[in-house]
């Protein structure tokens, strides 16, 4: 009977520490590592990557791990990896910004079909990726996508309706494009400063933003598949500074607009022989106009004139200018050039260029980014649960009665849960998702060699 008692409290024990720990991942993420990736399981029971911490440079993202679906991938997740094949599976929804941002080595990515919203810059500065494979059926491209890949060649654009702001800048070897049916937009700064020589725009495009094709000096060539450009809502900048000329509409002759061919010629005193003349009040001669002698004027039917009073005036200096110059690529204001090491605080999705673009500025930029992702990596890497050393609580190497220490500290509040030297998961030795006193007895147990180790 007592057998049975005991069984039961062990079950209840054993079901309310799981619905604890249960409780608290849903409001604190909870990683996990494998030999490739540092992941998180979403609410949803899906996969989120967060870093990339494999050795292959032939990377296939799988589908699934364990029973889990693949369905985003973190900012800066391969920043700063040495990849050069990438394969993302179609059961991916959300790559966020700058996911491969700065990925030298990548030369070829499959990007998947499903992905509804990508984030911005996805694979900014991956300088020499030549080839990318995208389904027909890819619903949508992300602002600033492929931003400085200056080896990017060619690419088959999918069935999507815009091409988002940015996502061809600074393409440098992008010679020719072909936008397929069902494009209705080109966004600003689609193409900025990118290579293309010949351009191909379907019947469904309605309009071409500001400074689209701003800056391709090789643009040459635009084939349009049906419809007419002279009537298709086209920014004013939309080809700045290239070499095509945007064609205007013919406007069709109506009594409003109805122009001489030829200006008027300027008048002389003498009518024109080929033109009807004008009626007259002498009967003898009609439509002839008469000549009139000058009626002379005498001194006294000419009225006297005051002078006239004229104001100084001041000197005349340069005519004013605009500070605003409509025709003028708007610049980013003017930065100091960056400084190493850098920022740590470097933020995904910021300092995207046109104009003022700077070469070395983008791979200060780079190497800060690069920064951000590897302490991401260091970081994330020392929250994984299944890699954790139970009991060195201040992750010195060793379990002993400092770290018993540190727990009662941390439960008397007297350090964080973000102190330097405090490791939650290393902390947690009875795994019932919370750190308190009961931890530091465990710890003191098995210093003192009562308990053999950690259960």
């Amino acid at each position: 009977m007592k057998s049975a008692i005991s069984a039961v409290m062990a079950l209840t024990l054993l079901l309310s520490s799981n619905l604890f720990f249960t409780s608290a991942t849903e409001s604190t993420p909870v990683y996990y590592c494998d030999e490739n990736y540092i992941y998180e399981i979403l609410p949803n029971e899906t996969i989120s990557i967060h870093c990339y911490i494999g050795t292959e440079t032939h990377v296939n993202i799988p589908s699934y791990i364990g029973n889990y679906p693949i369905s985003t991938i973190e900012s800066l997740a391969f920043t700063g990896t040495d990849v050069v094949y990438v394969y993302m599976p179609d059961t991916l929804r959300t790559v966020k910004t700058e996911a491969f941002a700065g990925c030298q080595s990548l030369q070829i990515v499959r990007f998947p079909s499903k992905v509804k919203n990508p984030g911005d810059g996805i694979f900014r500065n991956c300088r020499n990726l030549h080839t990318v494979m995208m389904n027909s059926s890819t619903q949508a491209l992300g602002k600033y996508m492929f931003y400085a890949c200056e080896n990017l060649e060619s690419i088959t654009i999918p069935y999507v309706r815009e091409i988002p702001k940015g996502a061809f800048a600074h393409c440098s070897s992008l010679k020719s494009v072909s936008l397929p049916e069902g494009v209705k937009t080109i966004d600003d700064y689609a193409f900025f400063g990118s290579g293309v020589k010949t351009l191909s725009l379907p019947s469904t495009l309605q309009a071409i933003k500001s400074y689209a094709f701003a800056d391709t000096l090789s643009l040459t060539t635009v084939h349009l598949i049906g419809g007419d450009m002279a009537y298709m809502d086209i920014a004013v900048t939309a080809f700045k500074n290239s070499a095509f000329e945007v064609p205007t509409p013919e406007i069709p002759p109506t009594e409003d607009n109805t122009t001489p061919d030829e200006p008027y010629p300027p008048s002389t005193g003498n009518p024109d022989p080929t033109e009807p003349k004008p009626p007259t009040d002498d009967p003898t001669t009609p439509g002839e106009v008469q000549p009139t002698e000058p009626k002379p004027t005498t001194p006294a039917e000419t009225l006297p004139t005051e002078p006239v009073e004229t104001q100084p005036t001041e000197p005349m200096g340069p005519p004013p200018t605009d500070a605003t110059d409509t025709d003028t690529a708007p610049t980013d204001p003017v930065r100091t050039e960056p400084t190493l090491p850098p920022p740590a605080d470097y933020i995904p999705g910021r300092d995207y260029n046109f104009s003022s673009y700077s070469d070395t500025e983008e791979m200060n930029l780079y190497y800060a980014a690069l920064n951000t992702a590897e302490n991401n990596r260091s970081y994330l890497a020392s929250l994984a649960w299944n890699v954790r050393t139970m009991g060195d609580v201040n992750m010195d190497g060793g379990v002993n009665i400092k770290d018993a220490t540190m727990v009662q500290k941390f439960s008397a509040e007297l350090v964080s849960k973000n102190h330097p030297d405090f490791s939650f998961k290393n902390a947690d030795v009875n795994t019932d998702g919370k750190v308190n006193v009961r931890d530091a007895t465990v710890i003191q147990k098995v210093v003192a060699g009562i308990l053999s180790g950690f259960v």
